[in-house]
């Protein structure tokens, strides 16, 4: 008797479908992400030179710069693990993570010289005092953030699930500044940008998470923990630390 051929089953189809869908879903994020921080940086660091912006030292041109790095290396790094050149995606890993440590040191000293070049550049520090604070504490949570997500994802890193959604979760740590600038735009008058800038940051890690509950059903250990601490340390530092006699005496110190 002749056995009948059955096509491909979905069984076989789903796994290389569902893979590109997954793989498009990170490099969506990734693409968003550098077209977040291009368009918050804009005015004050890639066209300057066409706006009427105040002088900035070096140390925050190089940051502006690692920090656009990092950013395009992450957006290669999920094209090449899309288009299945995860040999050269492993390669390049390590340079990313060197940007990484980059990013870390140079926003630091960014984050620690705020209070005292916005005085330099005609702040009353005692007037400006409570949203200096604000923005100098959720700087350095993000900055904690970024570590532990960065640190644990070079250490997962044969571990493909936990890897992206940790380097995914790092990189969303370090747009609220980029946001926040976009939130001062003209439409946005009369409306908060710090505020604006959290939601919005907040909205990107739940973007994950319904990710994972439409790919998979659950979300995943990674996103659930991972975002929970971000989005913990982030309300921290603003809502507590930052309006804080402690938070806000360190901020004067500085200044």
């Amino acid at each position: 008797a002749t056995r009948e051929i059955k096509p491909a089953t979905d069984s076989v189809r789903h796994p290389a479908t569902h893979q590109r869908a997954r793989g498009r879903f990170y490099v969506a994020m990734a693409g968003g992400l550098l077209l977040i921080v291009l368009l918050g940086f804009t005015r004050t660091l890639y066209l300057r030179a066409f706006f009427n912006v105040p002088e900035i030292p070096v140390s925050v041109f190089v940051h502006g710069i690692v920090l656009t790095a990092w950013f395009v290396a992450f957006f290669l790094q999920t094209a090449l693990v899309a288009v299945r050149r995860t040999d050269i995606h492993r390669r390049l890993g390590w340079v990313a993570g060197g940007l990484g440590v980059a990013v870390l040191a140079s926003s630091t000293a960014v984050t620690l010289n705020f209070a005292p070049r916005r005085v330099a550049l005609g702040a009353n520090l005692e007037a400006s005092l409570a949203r200096m604070s604000v923005i100098v504490w959720a700087d350095f949570a993000a900055l904690l953030a970024f570590t532990i997500f960065l640190s644990t994802a070079i250490a997962l890193r044969r571990h493909p699930e936990s890897h992206k959604r940790l380097m995914l979760l790092s990189s969303i740590s370090l747009v609220q500044p980029a946001l926040a600038r976009i939130f001062l735009w003209s439409g946005f008058a009369g409306l908060d940008n710090i505020v604006l800038a959290l939601v919005s940051t907040l909205l990107l890690v739940f973007a994950l998470g319904r990710y994972d509950l439409v790919s998979r059903k659950r979300v995943h250990p990674v996103t659930l923990l991972g975002g929970s601490f971000f989005m913990g340390a982030m309300l921290v530092s603003i809502f507590l630390i930052a309006t804080s006699e402690a938070g806000r005496s360190f901020v004067r110190g500085l200044g």
